[in-house]
C-alpha cells in the first residue's frame, strides 16, 4: 500500500490523490486548499483516457481518497 512518510510522523497527515482532467487550475486550487488543511496530496495530470484508467486501477498502492477534478464540454 502507498504509505507516504507524512503518515508516519507524530502529527500524521491524510493522503489524498487528485486526478486533474482538462483544466489543471481547479485541481491546483484544490491541492493548495487541502495542503493548507495539512493533507498530503498527489496530483495526477491526466492526458488520455488510459492515464485515467491507470490512476483509478491502482488498488492497494493508491491513497485512500481520490478527487476527480474534471469538466465536460460540448
Amino acid at each position: 500500500m502507498w504509505n507516504p512518510v507524512d503518515t508516519r510522523f507524530y502529527a500524521k497527515k491524510l493522503p489524498v490523490a487528485i486526478a486533474a482532467i482538462g483544466d489543471g487550475a481547479e485541481a491546483n486550487y484544490i491541492r493548495t486548499l487541502l495542503e493548507q488543511l495539512d493533507v498530503v496530496t498527489l496530483l495526477h495530470a491526466i492526458g488520455t483516457p488510459d492515464d485515467f484508467l491507470q490512476v483509478i486501477s491502482q488498488n492497494e498502492s493508491a491513497p485512500p481518497y481520490l478527487i476527480i477534478s474534471a469538466h465536460g464540454d460540448k
